[in-house]
């Protein structure tokens, strides 16, 4: 089974990809089922890898978020028309995707000896798994660490501000979407995270900074100070859980911003303070390269645009700190 099936999951992401569709699920029946029906593969909007496994309404909840980028929760998804309920396993990480394919055979040949032990199966393979799961490179850098704590500190704002319901539809940036938080259909907000001296962010892509009729956008800049009496990145997080009442949506980013829970005690000794917030409405005459900045249409050889931006010079003009958090959270300061 193993080889034929290792083929048969590999093609099979290949499928879904020639049929994903915006904002939905692409989804492959296998041939090996649950109690319920087929298994099948998913693959989402992100390009994330998932293995569905139906289940029934009964059965019991199933979730694990002990793995750095590779989850466990159990959910209801429209499928040709219809919700149904699932245990979803899905790997964030591309450079793990092919470890992941292995594991997705191991629970396919659990779930093939076993199709009511769905639960067990999955407990049992991702222990068996977990470590090979773990990414080599190990917690985050400073800089990246610096760059998730800025964004949390954001999505705090929001969330104090009764803001974030779905915490997905909201923190947007681990989906790698052009920004790091998307506020209905009309308001946008980048994070950029620098330290105590600094004002050069990285602007990614000709989408960052490209005003739009038919939405507001918002760049803010945390600057962040190493202090021993600062907060961690636990600690925010774990504020942010009594602030949000969709803590598996919370859980499923952070993981895909490269935070797992067991690995908390590692990062207790790196805190902060936030000195400064800035925030800059970014209309036609913010400096900017996007794609208005072509004389004609974007070349089809540039496939990707990536650039500094110094913020010094512009730190007079932004709101700062209380009317930071204002513009950030309403598109406006009174």
């Amino acid at each position: 089974m193993t080889d034929g099936m290792q083929a048969t999951v590999r093609t099979g992401w290949r499928l879904a990809a020639s049929r994903r569709a915006e904002g939905a699920v692409a989804t492959l029946d296998l041939p090996v089922s649950t109690y319920v029906g087929p298994a099948a593969l998913g693959l989402d909007g992100r390009g994330d890898h998932h293995l569905l496994l139906p289940v029934d309404d009964d059965h019991a909840v199933v979730e694990d978020g002990r793995s750095a980028h590779v989850r466990v929760d159990t959910r209801l998804l429209v499928v040709d028309g219809r919700r149904r309920r699932f245990v979803d396993v899905v790997c964030h990480r591309p450079d793990l995707f092919e470890v992941f394919d292995e594991m997705v055979v191991a629970l396919l040949q659990g779930i093939g000896e076993t199709p009511s032990g769905v639960g067990e199966v999955v407990e049992r393979v991702l222990q068996q798994w977990r470590e090979l799961l773990r990414p080599s490179a190990g917690i985050l850098g400073e800089r990246e660490l610096r760059g998730l704590i800025g964004e949390l500190l954001v999505l705090e704002l929001l969330a104090d501000a009764g803001l974030v319901g779905a915490v997905e539809r909201v923190w947007t940036g681990p989906d790698r979407a052009p920004h790091d938080f998307t506020l209905g259909r009309r308001r946008r907000v980048e994070v950029k995270t620098v330290g105590v001296r600094g004002s050069m962010v990285k602007i990614h892509g000709l989408d960052q900074l490209h005003p739009s009729r038919d939405r507001d956008l918002v760049l803010a800049l945390v600057r962040l100070e190493p202090a021993a009496d600062g907060r961690s990145l636990p600690d925010v997080v774990d504020t942010l859980q009594t602030l949000v009442g969709d803590r598996v949506g919370l859980r499923r980013q952070l993981a895909k911003a490269g935070y797992a829970e067991t690995d908390a005690d590692r990062y207790r000794d790196r805190r902060y303070v936030q000195s400064n917030l800035y925030a800059w409405s970014v209309g036609v005459d913010f400096p900017r390269l996007d794609v208005d900045s072509f004389k004609t249409v974007v070349p089809d050889e540039v496939a990707g645009v990536e650039y500094e931006l110094d913020l010094a010079g512009l730190t007079p003009y932004a709101a700062t700190d209380r009317a930071a958090g204002q513009l950030i959270c309403t598109g406006s300061v009174q």
